[in-house]
């Protein structure tokens, strides 16, 4: 890895503004008028997060994460980078009962349908017709039922998968064959 992939990756601690030497973007502070891509201005820590009292900004190893969001965000509406293809993102539903959980997966499965991303909408039931819930009229790409017995890779060409995304985190097992889940270090 170049010096200035690491400092792309992983920052340089203790400074205030950094530029990568290879594409010489400095990190720009948002204008008034600029929407903000995280929560409390250019980093996700806040006040009762857990950081130590003295936290400063570009001090900790998430404030590197922080800053390659907002370049790469500022790179992308500078047209500097652009997206090559739409991605493929596989939902796995946990079960169809309302509530606010499925209710956040299924709206970011239409929100990704109508910014041009292929989704890909999973539910393991033996009694199901389709993956996604009956009391919405939100609709995948695809449709995927699997039956309790079948992993996902049985019914669905997983390479072809960019992002999965899991409702509950036990469900990571229905990606891996039985015996990866099965067997303990």
């Amino acid at each position: 890895m170049t010096a200035s992939a690491e400092t792309l990756l992983f920052g340089t601690f203790g400074k205030k503004q950094r530029t990568d030497a290879a594409l010489e973007l400095p990190l720009q502070q948002p204008e008034a008028k600029t929407k903000r891509i995280l929560p409390f201005g250019h980093t996700l820590h806040y006040a009762g997060c857990g950081c130590p009292r003295h936290w400063q900004q570009g001090t900790r190893v998430a404030d590197s994460v922080d800053t390659l969001v907002i370049r790469s965000h500022q790179m992308y509406h500078q047209k500097l980078i652009t997206a090559n293809r739409p991605l493929r993102v596989c939902y796995m539903l946990p079960h169809h009962n309302i509530t606010g959980g499925m209710k956040c997966l299924v709206e970011h499965v239409r929100l990704l349908r109508q910014r041009g991303h292929y989704t890909i909408a999973v539910h393991r039931s033996d009694t199901a017709k389709r993956a996604m819930p009956p009391w919405t009229t939100v609709e995948a790409d695809v449709d995927v039922v699997c039956n309790l017995h079948q992993r996902l890779g049985d019914v669905y060409p997983v390479q072809e998968i960019d992002v999965v995304v899991v409702g509950i985190f036990h469900q990571v097992c229905d990606w891996y064959p039985a015996s990866n889940c099965s067997s303990r270090p």
